[in-house]
């Protein structure tokens, strides 16, 4: 894949409009993102201070800067693990629980190295009309199953968060509990 950078249009464009009729492209907003947020792919900073306990997930998918921080976290991955991205081993993973049909999820693998994408699917119909579609609370008993080779500790590239499998399990909420997709890489 390559990344929707084509007009300065980073950030989300949530209109259905042919590429040719974009609006004119806003200097001073794209001028107001974070150099952070154009690193090598580093992790978003998680919330701290007063807003640390909120509820909401630290990644706001409503920011424009959430997906330039998630572009750039992938693209860091991508070039550190060029083989896994291109022709790493393909595996979807089952999800299991209350909303597990709310949930995609696959991994790839090359050698050692794995990568796991967790995205939600029709997620207000989880969270219910006017929550906001990710977080721990709406995902229940809702896990991710692992093939018996993956690993069982993961980075979180978006946030820096360590996720640990419970035997070959990851509750989605310790996935999507802080942003609105999960991208992690592990060592088996």
């Amino acid at each position: 894949g390559v990344p929707d950078r084509s007009q300065g249009r980073e950030g989300w464009m949530l209109t259905l409009v042919d590429p040719d009729n974009r609006p004119p492209f806003d200097l001073q907003r794209a001028a107001a993102v974070p150099q952070a947020c154009l690193s090598d792919g580093g992790p978003v900073p998680a919330a701290s201070g007063p807003e640390a306990g909120r509820q909401e997930p630290d990644l706001d998918w409503r920011d424009h800067r959430t997906k330039v921080q998630l572009t750039a976290a992938l693209l860091g991955a991508r070039r550190r693990h060029p083989g896994l991205f291109t022709r790493g081993a393909y595996r979807p993973l089952a999800v299991r629980g209350p909303a597990g049909r709310h949930v995609v999820a696959f991994c790839r693998s090359q050698r050692r190295v794995w990568s796991m994408v967790v995205v939600p699917r029709l997620a207000r119909t989880v969270a219910g009309p006017g929550a906001f579609p990710v977080g721990a609370g709406c995902w229940g008993a809702t896990a991710v199953q692992l093939p018996d080779t993956a690993p069982r500790r993961w980075h979180q590239l978006t946030t820096g968060d360590e996720i640990q499998a419970h035997r070959r399990w990851v509750p989605v909420a310790d996935l999507l509990g802080r942003g609105p997709v999960a991208v992690l890489l592990g060592r088996s």
